[in-house]
């Protein structure tokens, strides 16, 4: 664990996070371009991903000083508030769907709006590229000294600078995790699964409940008192999950046959089927 700039007053939190969203933009123009997207709904896609980034930021900053208001009954936002990652979620999913939702209906005004026709295989591809930012934040967390677990004796305890004390090194399990996701839902992608959004709010809504036991930094209370915020939250997600996934089968199950068309930038048309 290293706090310390080392490159242009950066720290390895920062150019960690920097690489996830490089590489979370490079799988997205991987994905999109395998599956012939035309390049106005690419650009629309990166641009609601990255004002959702952006504002899911302060989101996060917000969730937690309300969080820490209803434990202390303060309400304060400076550089010690903190944030979590859930609550940033939200705030870059709303931000997101209205950046994209606004944005199809301009860029396809009065012609077939293509990105509200492919918005769940879309939804898709880009919540496996949230997972490949999400682990390299949290390889970022782990040099930070941020999000640890609890103070132990050397191992499975790594030195945390932060701390000045051995902890369980929570972020660098929970990277592993979403490491491992990342290759199971990219996979997924490849071969035509399906059903990426529902799998990820279902799979790490269960892994962050269960490893909230092992966290030790506080991140206060919620109205559920035997709940901490993020697994109330995770309830949430696999709630979701379940609604998400039944919705789709329902939808696909109304089709006969589905073969989808998109017109390309040269006026040719590109041809994608079997998937929904």
């Amino acid at each position: 664990m290293y706090p310390y700039p080392i490159l242009l007053d950066m720290t390895l939190y920062e150019i960690l996070i920097v690489l996830g969203f490089v590489l979370c933009v490079a799988t997205y123009r991987f994905h999109a371009d395998r599956k012939g997207y035309p390049a106005g709904l690419e650009n629309l896609t990166i641009l609601g991903g990255t004002g959702g980034i952006a504002l899911g930021y302060y989101a996060a900053v917000l969730v937690q000083a309300f969080y820490n208001y209803l434990d202390s009954g303060v309400w304060e936002l400076s550089s010690s508030t903190g944030a979590t990652f859930l609550g940033g979620l939200m705030g870059g999913v709303i931000t997101f769907f209205a950046v994209y939702l606004i944005g199809s209906a301009l860029l396809y005004r009065g012609k077939e709006n293509i990105a509200l026709r492919r918005i769940g295989p879309n939804c898709d591809i880009v919540i496996t590229c949230v997972v490949i930012a999400h682990a390299f934040g949290r390889l970022g967390c782990l040099f930070a000294g941020c999000c640890h677990g609890a103070v132990v004796e050397g191992f499975p305890g790594l030195w945390n600078e932060s701390v000045g004390a051995y902890t369980i090194p929570i972020p660098l399990y929970e990277a592993l995790f979403l490491l491992a996701l990342y290759a199971f839902l990219s996979i997924g992608l490849i071969h035509g699964w399906g059903h990426q959004l529902s799998i990820y709010l279902a799979s790490y809504g269960v892994w962050r409940f269960f490893i909230e036991f092992f966290r030790a930094d506080d991140r206060g209370q919620t109205i559920v008192p035997f709940l901490s915020p993020s697994q109330l939250m995770s309830l949430v997600m696999i709630g979701l999950s379940i609604l998400l996934f039944l919705l789709r089968e329902r939808k696909k199950s109304g089709r006969s046959e589905i073969s989808t068309e998109f017109p390309t930038d040269s006026g040719e048309n590109h041809v994608e089927s079997g998937e929904n």
